[in-house]
Parts: structure tokens; sequence; C-alpha cells
């Protein structure tokens, strides 16, 4: 089975880590654009609250503050929920980094390997295992030769 190049698989994993970081970046973009607006619905209870200061005491103006500031601490709530979900996007996408990263290695090791075993350099060692039995087996005659002799 022939591996991709490391130039093609290079490519493939540029893309992958430019995807990742895309999406990582569309969520920290998303989280600071919602943080604007708790901030804003934030400023605008405040500025609620002091008209308020004047206001008698229950009826509508009362129940309508009570309802936003429902929804102000539903927006908190739901912001520091995206705030997490961005920090698990951002450690998972240092994780799948590390993780196309250790591939790569395995893979170029597997190539590497590969190579060895069925490329030129296999040709090259059995030639040298040849030669080096042929050595052994011409050493092994001149010692019997020898033995003959003495």
């Amino acid at each position: 089975m022939a591996l991709p190049s490391p130039k093609h698989r290079g490519g493939r994993d540029l893309g992958l880590a430019a995807a990742v970081e895309k999406v990582v970046q569309r969520l920290r973009n998303d989280c600071t654009e919602a943080r604007f607006q708790v901030l804003a619905a934030e400023v605008d209870l405040r500025r609620l609250e002091e008209q308020s200061d004047g206001a008698p005491t229950g009826g509508e103006w009362s129940r309508e503050l009570a309802i936003y500031r429902q929804q102000v601490s539903e927006l908190r709530r739901d912001l520091g929920r995206l705030e997490r979900k961005t920090k698990e996007a951002e450690t998972q996408g240092d994780s799948l980094a590390t993780r196309a990263s250790r591939i790569r290695a395995r893979l170029s090791l597997t190539r590497f390997l590969a190579d060895l075993e069925t490329g030129d350099a296999a040709e090259v060692f059995d030639r040298i295992k040849g030669a080096v039995r042929q050595l052994e087996f011409e050493a092994k005659g001149f010692e019997d030769v020898e033995d003959l002799l003495d």
C-alpha cells in the first residue's frame, strides 16, 4: 500500500489545522460579541434600576424590571456556558493538532520502515548479507584446509 507523500499529507494537515483554527477563532469572535451584548444588557438593567428608584414599588414597572433582571441573569449564565465551550474547543483543537502531529510521525516512520524493507536499501542489505555469507564460507573453507594441513 503506497502512503501519500509527505508533501501531500502536509497539505492535508495544514488544511485540517487551518479549519480547526478557523472554527476556534469563530467561537472566540462569537464569545467576544456575546460579552459585548451581555455588557450592554447589564448597562440597560442598571439604567432601568436607576429609573425605577423613584417609581412606586409593585405594579407593572416592578414586574417588568424583575423579568429583565431574570433575562440578564440568563444571559450571564449562557455567556459562561459559551466561554466554557470556547475553552473546550481551544483545548480540543490543541489536542487534535497534537494527535495529528503524532500520527504524521508514525506514518513517516512506517513509510521509512517500508522503504527499508522493500526498497533499494533492502536490496543493498541483501547483497551485503550475501557477500558476508560468501566471506564466511571462504573463511570456513580456509579453516578446513588449515586443519587438514596441520
